[in-house]
């Protein structure tokens, strides 16, 4: 005695040989879009090869999914060789030599200019460090003057305590 299609084994056939896959507006037979069809046409019936192959592989149905998964492959495929043309251009065109030595030479002075101010900028950060660190000595050397002043002044002048 054959076994009997279940539900689970009619969505599980309807997604992967129908198309029935929720994709394009079509519906999803894992989220029960199509139970009322799977169960009228095929839950109960005997699971056999013959009835896999009439209502799963031959069936116009059948065709019409594969004709759709056939149609995403080609643009897949066609996607795929566009990338690698596209690829192989930029491949080209980064390899391509120069060719105006102008625009060559214009470039290298743009590149010594920048060495030039990236070395200044190095000078400066150099010197803004001496700076901060001679404001802080300045600082400090202040404070010190202004409080030996001070005791200075309370502890010799009368009446200043």
């Amino acid at each position: 005695m054959a076994e009997k299609v279940n539900l689970d084994t009619a969505r599980i056939l309807a997604h992967h040989n129908l198309a029935r896959d929720g994709f394009d507006g079509r519906p999803d037979a894992h989220r029960g879009d199509s139970d009322a069809d799977l169960k009228k046409y095929h839950v109960g019936a005997d699971l056999t090869n013959e009835y896999i192959r009439n209502n799963f592989f031959v069936a116009g149905e059948a065709s019409n999914a594969f004709g759709i998964k056939n149609a995403v492959y080609r643009e897949r495929d066609s996607l795929r060789s566009q990338l690698a043309a596209a690829n192989k251009r930029i491949t080209e065109l980064s390899n391509r030599p120069d060719v105006s030595p102008e625009i060559t030479a214009e470039l290298e002075t743009l590149r010594k200019a920048n060495a030039d101010v990236l070395a200044k900028n190095e000078e400066l950060a150099a010197e803004a460090s001496k700076l901060a660190a001679q404001a802080e000595a300045d600082k400090s050397a202040g404070e010190r003057f202004f409080r030996l002043v001070g005791q200075f002044i309370s502890k010799y002048l009368p009446g200043n305590k």
